[in-house]
């Protein structure tokens, strides 16, 4: 004959009877409750009375130690993880929240996290909320960091199934638990979720100085500035972008300039005399780039360098009509206020004629003998200075005359 065989099942029961007998042991008795209630201070209730609310399951399994309190886990419960708290107040245990169901965490962005979850099987009473716990791993261990963002969020709101977290570091290992509570304590966790966050590009440097090195052309600027705060595991900044870009010009005109990501400070040379420039500096890392700080800078005005250009004639109405261009933007130096435009004779006489012409008007009227030979010439002017004059431009509107 074999070895006869005690089913485990029996064996659980045996041993959970036990267990519930030296609880009972440990209990004051009910049948001096009443006489309890006669003496100064609380009386003892039995947890066992006739309509008591916290009842104790029959069958516990196992004790478990959870943040100091022991728990009994109900094994007839053991799908819904019924757990009961073995506080004891007076004489009797009370029953607190199994675990959330169907735990989750996801990214929803680089450093963003979403948690969902399904109530708990077994809110043991009425579930007043979840609290969600948090921790940095590091080397495979949730890290005690007193710098760190909040470890613990409660969610006051029972009906919620989703929390989402944001501004999380970047490049780094989070771990996730959730429990429910209700009056009588904090319920079991879940199971710990991990979620490694992505890199992100930086912050936008900031400007801490824009002046000018040389204040003649070829006009040269220095801008000076402070790497972005850097959050902890932020991919390093491999370099700085930086435009100057004229302020009414075509973005043809901007200046560009591309430095490595460990200097604070460059130059960039060639700008325009007169002109405001907006200076914009960006970072950049291996994830992508910042925004741009932003400032503005503004050179000294100076005579303009080149002369009105297109220069030409007609005659209309027997009188002199002479229109040009201004100068070229680069040699502007500034904002062209006016044009100063001679005409005067070929022949011996001493006829000459001088206009001053308003910018932003580029022609002038003659009213003069047209049957003569004239010669015109034409210059631009800033607030500084008047430039150089053009070619000298000649008329001769009846040759054969």
């Amino acid at each position: 004959m074999g070895t006869p065989t005690i089913p485990w099942a029996t064996i659980n029961k045996v041993r959970t009877t036990l267990i519930l007998v030296f609880l009972l042991l440990l209990t004051p008795s009910c049948r001096g409750e009443q006489k309890q209630k006669g003496k100064k201070g609380r009386g003892i209730k039995c947890p066992w009375a006739e309509g008591d609310p916290f009842s104790l399951s029959p069958f516990p399994e196992d004790i478990n130690l959870h943040r100091g309190k022991r728990r009994l886990i109900d094994e007839n419960e053991r799908g819904s993880n019924t757990i009961l708290s073995d506080s004891l107040i007076n004489g009797f245990w009370f029953s607190v929240p199994s675990s959330p169901r169907n735990f989750n965490a996801e990214l929803t962005s680089a450093t963003s996290v979403k948690l969902t979850w399904d109530a708990p099987a077994a809110a043991n009473g009425a579930l007043l909320g979840y609290y969600v716990y948090l921790d940095r791993i590091i080397n495979g261990e949730p890290a005690v960091d007193k710098n760190s963002k909040k470890r613990m969020v409660m969610i006051k709101d029972s009906t919620k199934r989703y929390w989402e977290l944001d501004n999380l570091d970047p490049n780094t290992e989070y771990s996730f638990r959730l429990n429910g509570f209700n009056r009588n304590g904090d319920g079991e966790f879940t199971e710990r979720k991990n979620v490694v966050t992505q890199g992100i590009p930086p912050e936008a440097p900031e400007i801490t100085s824009v002046s000018l090195d040389r204040d003649e052309p070829p006009v040269v600027s220095r801008i000076e500035w402070k790497m972005p705060k850097m959050k902890p595991n932020e991919t390093p900044i491999e370099k700085y972008n930086l435009w100057l870009r004229p302020q009414g010009y075509p973005d043809s005109y901007i200046k560009s300039k591309t430095v490595d990501g460990t200097d604070l400070s460059t130059t960039i040379s060639g700008l325009w005399m007169g002109v405001v420039y907006d200076v914009l500096l960006g970072a950049e890392n291996r994830e992508g780039r910042s925004q741009n700080a932003t400032e503005t800078i503004a050179t000294p005005v100076g005579s303009p360098d080149g002369e009105p250009i297109g220069v030409q004639y007609e005659v209309m109405k027997g009188k002199i009509v002479v229109s040009w261009r201004p100068p070229p933007e680069e040699k502007r130096n500034g904002n062209i206020t006016s044009y100063k435009a001679i005409l005067s004779a070929m022949d011996e006489s001493t006829d000459r004629f001088e206009k001053m012409v308003p910018a932003p008007s580029t022609s002038s009227t003659f009213e003069v003998n047209v049957r003569r030979a004239y010669l015109f010439k034409v210059a631009a002017a800033t607030m500084k200075g008047i430039g150089p004059y053009s070619p000298v431009l000649t008329i001769n509107p009846d040759p054969a005359g």
